[in-house]
């Protein structure tokens, strides 16, 4: 007796297609974002990921240091007791994100906006 049948593999096949196809949609291609997301208790604000600048956000339990350098984004420095947040390191790519828990705050990478943005604060 056989287990698996022609259409039992077509079936799989076309499940395995459809999980890779979802994973593609949700997390986006994996390319190179634009805009830096920020949140915290004081709101959201968004950043370009082509201009340097260094921010400093106060959380629950002290300051939080974020650089935008290189088209890329760090924490530097965060009063978490375990520095998760420092240690991950950088991120460039859509749908990449950092959060300092203890602190409150979540830093995204998202896609390209349309028309030019300067800035929206908090």
């Amino acid at each position: 007796m056989k287990l698996l049948r022609p259409l039992d593999w077509v079936i799989i096949g076309v499940a395995i297609s459809g999980l890779i196809l979802l994973g593609w949609y949700s997390y986006g291609s994996g390319g190179t974002g634009s805009i830096v997301e920020v949140r915290s208790d004081d709101g959201v604000a968004a950043y370009p990921l082509s201009e340097d600048r260094e921010l400093f956000l106060t959380g629950p339990i002290g300051e939080t240091h974020i650089s935008i350098e290189n088209s890329t984004v760090r924490v530097l420095a965060d009063p978490g007791p375990l520095q998760i947040c420092v240690n991950a390191g950088a991120i460039e790519r859509h749908g990449e994100w950092l959060a300092c828990l203890p602190n409150k705050i979540l830093i995204t990478i998202q896609g390209a906006i349309e028309g030019d943005i300067d800035i929206i604060s908090r």
